[in-house]
């Protein structure tokens, strides 16, 4: 027993010595493991960073870029805005000097017709002479002219109110109505002492005549350029509806023929 004792003693202490030796062994090798498990991670964290840096500046340059994508095109869009203003401003303007060149010539050659009609008058003494109107009444209509057979006197039916008053002066009337100058020896012989415009109401309104709507027809205006009568064409026949409240229809095949070359308009009910 003593033997056995003594001889587990011996191997023992043969057997220590290994271990101690195998774990000194062991202990460096873990921790090289570690440090090279320690260096991936930082080489993989400093990775990940140095990509989520890159990330941001590619975001942060994007957008600086559709910034100044947008405020260059806001500039532009501003530019253009500015220089379709100036366009319009300009055509606007160009459009007023037209119409008040064409104004001006329209009543320089009324005011020359005009200075006609009184050098002719001044000739011919026995010639009818318009007097003039005293406010509040009506038109001079005593010309032979207007007293013919071919004016026939008709009652009146208009309904509903009319687009002008009378007397009401040449430059006193809607932007949405078209006033056109009408010339010609065989308008003013038929219309002595009056000046003639062909009238159109561009949104359709005009006036009604015996269920009719009205929206093209003529103004007459006196010397005084006030407005003493309206004529449109209705059913064929001319109208002229006067400042004295009569009412007249002529059947000329003149009125009808010069109103189907120049595109009349009217609106039946």
């Amino acid at each position: 027993m003593k033997k056995t004792l003594l001889l587990c003693l011996i191997m023992l202490s043969f057997t220590i010595p290994s271990i101690v030796h195998a774990e000194r062994n062991i202990a460096p090798q873990e921790d090289s493991t570690q440090q090279e498990k320690y260096k991936r991670d930082k080489q993989l964290r400093d990775k990940q960073q140095h990509d989520q840096q890159g990330r941001d500046k590619q975001l942060r340059d994007k957008q600086l870029r559709d910034k100044q994508q947008r405020d260059q095109q806001g500039r532009d869009k501003q530019l253009r805005d500015k220089q379709l203003r100036d366009k319009q401003q300009r055509d606007q303007q160009g459009r007023d000097k037209q119409l008040r060149d064409k104004q001006l010539r329209d009543k320089q050659q009324r005011d020359h017709q005009g200075r006609d009609h009184q050098e002719r008058d001044k000739h011919q003494p026995q010639k009818w002479q318009q007097n003039h109107r005293p406010h509040g009444e009506h038109h001079n209509w005593s010309h032979p002219t207007y007293r013919h057979k071919i004016w026939q006197r008709t009652d009146h039916r208009t309904r509903g109110e009319m687009p002008f008053k009378w007397h009401q002066k040449f430059d006193h009337y809607s932007p949405h109505y078209h006033m056109e100058p009408i010339y010609g020896h065989e308008w003013n012989d038929r219309f002595p002492g009056l000046h003639l415009f062909r009238w159109q109401d561009r949104r359709g309104e005009g006036f009604w005549y015996r269920n009719q709507r009205i929206v093209d027809a003529m103004m007459f205006y006196d010397d005084s350029d006030e407005l003493v009568s309206i004529g449109f064409v209705h059913d064929g026949i001319f109208v002229m509806l006067r400042d004295d409240e009569e009412c007249y229809e002529n059947n000329e095949s003149f009125f009808l023929s010069w109103w189907n070359r120049n595109g009349g308009i009217t609106i039946r009910l």
